[in-house]
């Protein structure tokens, strides 16, 4: 045998009803129930808590849920982020990469194209020296022409 609680608390009555409203809190089996007291106590903090609940009736109650999209896009942006900036790492180490090669690509041409300007030079004046010299500044590289050297009685520099 179950014993059923029905508690009746005061609520505002409309002019329809004059009853008093009885409201089924749960189903306790006999020897469960030690005394009308506690039960009396549980009712009556259970009612203090569905009064305390009305003061957040105005809350939004979609609030939580849109906290936690919010809170899971949050979390994706900052995953995407991540791979962003692991793609940006990846990025400048390359454009540093093929700038380097750039550097010593230039180097190398321009090594060969001053040996054969210096061939080319003694041929056209074969008793001096032209020389092509390469200097580096921050915004990239300038080209010198170092002035003929003569050789013997002639201009030397």
């Amino acid at each position: 045998m179950l014993f059923e609680i029905l508690v009746s608390y005061p609520r505002k009555h409309t002019p329809n009803t004059s009853k008093p409203v009885w409201t089924r809190y749960a189903h306790l089996p006999p020897e469960s129930v030690q005394s009308t007291e506690l039960i009396i106590k549980v009712v009556k903090k259970l009612h203090k808590v569905k009064e305390s609940l009305k003061k957040f009736a105005h809350v939004n109650k979609k609030a939580f849920e849109q906290y936690s999209n919010f809170t899971k896009e949050r979390d994706d942006l900052l995953k995407r982020r991540g791979e962003l900036d692991n793609s940006a790492e990846s990025i400048q180490e390359l454009i540093e990469t093929l700038d380097q090669r750039k550097d010593e690509a230039i180097e190398r041409t321009f090594k060969q194209v001053s040996k054969y300007f210096e061939e080319v030079f003694e041929k056209l004046v074969p008793a001096g020296r032209g020389q092509l010299i390469m200097q580096t500044k921050a915004d990239g590289f300038v080209v010198s022409f170092v002035p003929p050297r003569f050789l013997g009685n002639k201009l030397m520099r």
